[in-house]
């Protein structure tokens, strides 16, 4: 049954989504990395909680939306696929298990030319719809892969190259009298897939989430980390403030910081942000050595008109 399930869920997806880079891809990735990290204003956590209330999903399932439509306004690939960790306990079986129980998810968000015309709230609920299926059905990443490489795909990652790690949990306090605590994250200099962008809720709703983007040295430098960060919080929040507008209408736009986006001026990286609410102003600031770089987007193709050679599509799992 499961195997079933993912054969339908990931039928046609692409293995890979050509996400533009600093540097030209190496033969295999050295796993070296680094990670930067940002702040989504409580206005954005509130239009988030919002729309998933509204149409009966998730706040992960808006997350994992908006960053569908972001990675394809950057590659041009309507069709995208994220791992998403899952502590993996909703059974039973594991209530009283001392182990770690945690595995990956397989989320899908399709924007081809079917769905384009559809809102923003439209594709958040479709997509968290997608995303429950994938965890009642789930499978290690590892045999998902040796499915599709036996199904006929070709350039097949070992693993998902994008990765949505968003917590459900709010932020762990430490309280020890006459001492001021705070838990802090360490990020060692790796990273375990190319991109992995994640949210973290505050204990404090008005103060958001915290966000940070782990990435792969060997392909990003830290200025374009830090925008790719800032610029999907940004379109997080255009998602969420109109989220009847057909999701086309993101795909062409490339969000400013003097956007009208609830918490939209409001999204620093490790190094501040330019003034708020100023247009024109940088969501970051400029390295030092270069100017901050430019992310290039790239036109969605044309939908086919008559079948096509599999390219490194899985047909079924």
């Amino acid at each position: 049954e499961r195997a079933a399930f993912c054969a339908r869920y990931l039928d046609g997806v692409p293995s890979a989504v050509p996400v533009p880079t600093d540097r030209p891809r190496p033969p295999k990735l050295s796993g070296r990395g680094d990670t930067v990290r940002g702040v989504a204003s409580g206005a954005v956590r509130a239009a988030v909680e919002e729309l998933a209330a509204a149409r009966g999903t998730t706040p992960f399932a808006v997350a994992a939306a908006a960053l569908g439509v972001f990675l394809t306004r950057l590659s041009g690939e309507p069709d995208t696929l994220l791992s998403v960790p899952y502590a993996n306990r909703e059974g039973t079986a594991t209530e009283s298990l001392v182990a770690m129980t945690s595995t990956a998810v397989m989320v899908r968000v399709r924007l081809d030319s079917a769905n384009l015309e559809e809102s923003c709230a439209e594709l958040a609920a479709r997509t968290g719809v997608g995303a429950l299926g994938a965890m009642a059905h789930v499978l290690p990443t590892a045999r998902i892969m040796r499915a599709m490489r036996e199904a006929g795909a070709v350039s097949v990652p070992d693993r998902v190259p994008h990765v949505l790690a968003f917590q459900n949990s709010v932020d762990t306090d430490i309280e020890i009298p006459g001492l001021r605590v705070e838990v802090a994250d360490l990020a060692p200099p790796l990273s375990r897939s190319e991109l992995c962008f994640g949210l973290a809720p505050r204990r404090d709703p008005a103060k958001g989430y915290r966000t940070f983007l782990e990435f792969s040295t060997d392909l990003w430098d830290h200025a374009t980390a830090h925008t790719l960060l800032a610029s999907y919080t940004e379109l997080l929040a255009e998602f969420c403030a109109r989220p009847d507008r057909p999701v086309r209408e993101l795909l062409g736009e490339h969000p400013s910081a003097g956007s009208s986006a609830p918490g939209a001026e409001d999204v620093p990286g490790d190094a501040g942000t330019g003034s708020p609410g100023r247009p024109g102003t940088p969501l970051l600031p400029a390295s030092p050595t270069r100017p901050l770089p430019d992310i290039p987007t790239r036109p969605l193709p044309d939908p086919p008109s008559q079948p096509q050679p599999n390219t490194g599509k899985a047909d079924a799992v």
